[in-house]
């Protein structure tokens, strides 16, 4: 491990206790905290394997993945946050126009998502899995969000499209 890898850890312990202590409760700073931190992992592990510019989509991706997932848990769980008078960004937008907000990126990703296989970046495992996972998990998370309904079930489905978005830029490279 360099130097480089060794201060992007320290960043990300340093920002995850502040997150832990201040952000989480301030409008829309704990959630581009959470989202940086997690699309950056992929930023580090490209570093690591000598080609940071591999990790660009697949951190930028991520960055807006997690983003809509956490505007989605925090209008789910927006009665817990008020009573410890956490100013979320449902909480100080309201929670309708924060869902529109999420619904807004998950279906610029459910569009967006296709293009590297489209221009010939990624494979066409990368686009089986998007085109079969990835790209209805999306779709149905914007329905759902623009609906208020089963947040919840939202944030899980987000999850499991997390792991299959994983997954198809693990077989992205692959003949």
């Amino acid at each position: 491990m360099d130097k480089v890898e060794k201060y992007w850890i320290l960043a990300w312990i340093v920002l995850l206790f502040f997150y832990s202590f201040k952000f989480k409760r301030m409008v829309i700073l704990g959630n581009v905290t959470v989202a940086s931190v997690s699309a950056s992992g992929f930023l580090l592990g490209s570093y690591h394997g000598g080609c940071l510019k591999t990790g660009i989509i697949p951190a930028l991706f991520t960055f807006f993945f997690v983003l809509g997932r956490e505007i989605v848990k925090d209008s789910d769980d927006i009665v817990g946050d008020s009573r410890c008078r956490a100013r979320t960004f449902p909480i100080a937008i309201g929670v309708e126009p924060a869902l529109k907000v999420s619904a807004v990126i998950f279906i610029l990703l459910a569009t967006a998502f296709p293009l590297p296989y489209f221009l010939d970046v990624y494979s066409k495992w990368y686009g089986l899995v998007m085109f079969v996972s990835v790209v209805p998990i999306l779709v149905a998370s914007f329905v759902f969000s623009l609906q208020h309904r089963r947040l919840s079930t939202v944030s899980s489905l987000l999850k499991c499209g997390m792991f299959f978005g994983v997954l198809a830029f693990y077989l992205a490279w692959k003949g």
